[in-house]
């Protein structure tokens, strides 16, 4: 049995679509690439697009970028195009203004066999400039249609036999390289028992540093009152109001005051009402496994909404859902960073709103670097002036404020005033006036998720399980997405994903 990565593409219906997917442990050099959108699964007939493997990386279609090699791991780098012009042509549907929802699966032949390498949905959302000539015989749609839930720079999928991103039946695909993997392992384990003495103590600080993370959330400053923190931080900057009442308030300083993102509680556990629980300070629980069923009904009868969104900003680092825990909850819930999430059989989280049900959000930092020059699309450098704050393996990402377009990309080293970037540059940034460099100072990392199924039971292409912004290190194994009248599981301006997930 093999299986293929779900990886859902969000594309702007009046610009190109251009991806980027990084394919480890597939050499893909002189292997035919092909790709097709339809309506749904099995819809009969000719494609609506029909992409096959191309030389020049400016035309449609399936373009091979670069074939290197980690260690003894192949890295194939491909990149998706379709026109302008494709994307215009391709159907509407719902209401005016709403996002198309389209299907797709990019395959290759490997042993003589077709093998089919990722697949999803492929949801077109709706835009402004470039409307012209959509049709006008659709009646006008009430709200936003926040289509944002695929893919829109690039993701990296891992192939292989053990401990890999995405399990397929590899062994046909890695099987010339295990002795030289086997060799770098043995020498891999050598290393790692000289360093082992090294590394405790390292742990040990890093523990340390994580408890003092999870008491205060944050380690942006912290301040009395808001009136405070705005006074003494400047715009773009993030600062916590904590009035000492055992909650706070995360804020980011705007031009004429500060917008709140979200709050949590500083030193105390507040068990759900009605639950036979202790008041415990809240470092008494740092670092512990919890049940969820401590903290919500979880019968899915009632609405656990705010006794979940309370319990998810505790110091919990791993939290377990028994076997049949339907957790309801009427309003998205957002996850932070670090923390673990084991669901046993038939225990699922079930939401009924707009947007994602649950989302993993992390905030960047605006910096005040200015970009000097147009970045060309496939550049791995650029130049800009105060870049002094973004150091080297760290996560950032461009933005183009006209065109609403992201790249997101790690620094791989500082020369001067130019940037070396670890991963092409999937878009073009030709105005540097418009271009922005956030820093994922505060992305939420290291979610980590296995099993669960995630509903979103609005009956609306906006109505999304799982998300993730600002989101690096994500790893999701066996977790299912059903359901859901938009995106199951959906990545925005997140990057290294190790996922196998499924939806049904």
């Amino acid at each position: 049995m093999s299986y293929a990565a779900r990886l859902p593409i969000a594309a702007d219906r009046y610009t190109p679509c251009v991806r980027t997917v990084i394919f480890r442990g597939i050499d893909l050099r002189g292997r035919t690439l092909r790709m097709q959108l339809r309506l749904a699964t099995d819809t009969p007939g000719a494609p609506l697009v029909d992409l096959g493997s191309v030389d020049n990386a400016q035309a449609q279609g399936l373009a091979l970028i670069t074939v290197t090699q980690d260690g003894a791991v192949p890295v194939s780098t491909v990149q998706i195009r379709v026109n302008e012009s494709t994307m215009k042509g391709l159907p509407y549907s719902g209401e005016m203004g709403s996002a198309t929802a389209l299907e797709y699966d990019l395959i290759t032949t490997i042993g003589g066999d077709k093998r089919i390498l990722m697949r999803g949905a492929f949801v077109i959302e709706a835009g402004v400039t470039g409307a012209d000539n959509a049709p006008a015989n659709r009646p006008y749609g009430y709200g936003s249609t926040d289509g944002l839930g695929g893919m829109r720079t690039s993701a990296t999928l891992t192939f292989g036999e053990t401990s890999i991103a995405i399990n397929i039946d590899g062994a046909d695909l890695i099987a010339p390289l295990k002795q030289d993997a086997e060799a770098a392992r043995d020498a891999a384990v050598s290393a790692r028992n000289a360093a082992a003495g090294e590394r405790a103590g390292a742990e040990a600080a890093r523990d340390q540093a994580e408890i003092s993370r999870d008491v205060a959330t944050t380690t942006q400053p912290t301040y009395a009152s808001q009136a405070a923190g705005e006074a003494a931080t400047t715009a773009g900057k993030l600062f916590v109001v904590a009035p000492g009442d055992g909650t706070a308030q995360m804020r980011r300083r705007t031009a004429g005051g500060s917008d709140k993102l979200y709050e949590f509680l500083t030193n105390t556990y507040v068990p759900p009402v009605g639950a036979p629980a202790i008041r415990r300070l809240l470092r008494d629980r740092i670092g512990e496994t919890a049940s969820i069923k401590d903290y919500v009904v979880g019968k899915g009868d009632v609405d656990d909404t705010d006794a979940y969104s309370e319990a998810m900003i505790l110091g919990v680092r791993e939290w377990l859902y028994p076997d049949g825990c339907s957790i309801n909850i009427s309003r998205p819930v957002n996850w932070l960073g670090e923390r673990t999430h084991r669901f046993a059989d038939n225990a699922r989280i079930i939401a009924e709103v707009e947007g994602y049900g649950v989302r993993a959000l992390g905030y960047p930092d605006l910096l005040p670097s200015v970009v000097q020059d147009p970045i060309p699309r496939g550049s791995m450098a650029f130049t800009a002036t105060n870049i002094g704050d973004l150091a080297v393996d760290e996560d950032f990402y461009l933005y183009d404020v006209s065109l609403q377009e992201y790249d997101v990309n790690t620094v791989r080293k500082k020369v001067g005033n130019t940037i070396f970037t670890k991963r092409p540059i999937n878009f073009s940034f030709d105005q540097p006036t418009n271009t922005r460099i956030y820093r994922l100072a505060n992305a939420c990392r290291n979610v980590k998720v296995f099993g669960g199924e995630f509903r979103n039971e609005r009956q609306s292409l906006t109505a999304h399980a799982l998300g993730f912004l600002n989101a690096t290190d994500i790893f999701l194994q066996d977790t299912v997405a059903t359901k859901c009248g938009g995106i199951g599981i959906g990545f925005e301006v997140s990057m290294r994903l190790f996922t196998r997930v499924r939806t049904r």
